[in-house]
């Protein structure tokens, strides 16, 4: 059955359900109306009214039975990251353990540009930063920038499934969206299997800033997909801070490392109450 555009943001259901069957984000199951409401115990960072009203859209589109299955980490700022001799990100954040059901939405995204998965990791995404430690407020920022594929490799794919992230990131926050900021060099050897040291070695110099005027002296968002060593965000946090930036932070909606998903389950709040 053919997926329904992505229209309503509320998260309620209207008439085009019946035309086009809303389904799980992460297991492909039509959804229930009315399910939302009903978080789970591992959803624990909807806490207060802001982030309560992102997990509500995001959850409209998660059916009950993957809500008990996804794990969901807490914060981490700076943590799992001291590999690093440099770190030019003011701190990192993401929502899900990168495995099962949410690698297989990732997929879903990333090789099918299915946009409702890419609001529903836009909306958990919202809710956890914020209630992320360490964060300014959501409404300070001066932008969000996605993390650049490059164009020869995005021309292929048809998208860049970061930018799909952050679009509906910033169509549910009302930030600035700013895609055109950083731009990618080359097109990286693939590198999840890659030590934090090699990373960082393949990704320097890989990004330009192409408008420094516009970010001199603000506070920026890069959003990317998935957090594996931090040394993407980290070296695009160092050329736009090179450029005038005044304070980066990474977020993605999933963490693939051992290293960082530990760091973010040792540093989880059960109570959700992040600052």
């Amino acid at each position: 059955m053919k997926e329904r555009p992505v229209i309503g943001r509320s998260g309620t259901f209207s008439w085009l359900d019946f035309i086009y069957p809303p389904r799980c984000a992460f297991c492909g199951e039509v959804l229930e109306p009315g399910s939302a409401s009903h978080y789970g115990n591992n959803w624990d960072f909807a806490a207060c009214d802001i982030s309560a009203g992102y997990m509500q859209t995001g959850m409209s589109r998660v059916c009950t039975d993957c809500r008990g299955k996804i794990r969901v980490l807490g914060d981490f700022s700076r943590l799992g990251m001291d590999t690093f001799s440099t770190l030019h990100c003011d701190g990192m954040a993401a929502v899900f353990a990168y495995q099962g059901l949410v690698r297989h939405a990732m997929s879903r995204l990333k090789f099918h540009g299915k946009a409702s998965v890419g609001l529903t990791f836009a909306a958990f995404l919202a809710a956890r930063l914020a209630r992320t430690r360490d964060l300014p407020p959501l409404d300070s920022f001066h932008g969000v920038i996605p993390i650049p594929m490059h164009r020869r490799k995005e021309a292929r794919r048809g998208f860049n499934q970061a930018e799909m992230i952050s679009g509906e990131f910033c169509r549910l926050t009302g930030l600035a969206h700013m895609p055109k900021i950083l731009k990618k060099n080359r097109d990286n050897a693939k590198q999840h299997r890659s030590s934090g040291i090699v990373r960082q070695d393949n990704i320097s110099g890989t990004f330009t800033a192409c408008d420094p005027a516009r970010i001199s002296g603000h506070t920026l968002l890069l959003i990317d997909d998935v957090i594996t060593t931090g040394s993407t965000l980290d070296e695009a946090a160092k050329v736009l801070k090179q450029a005038g930036a005044a304070f980066v932070f990474g977020a993605a909606a999933a963490a693939g490392r051992g290293e960082l998903v530990n760091a973010a389950e040792s540093n989880r709040n059960p109570y959700g109450h992040g600052k």
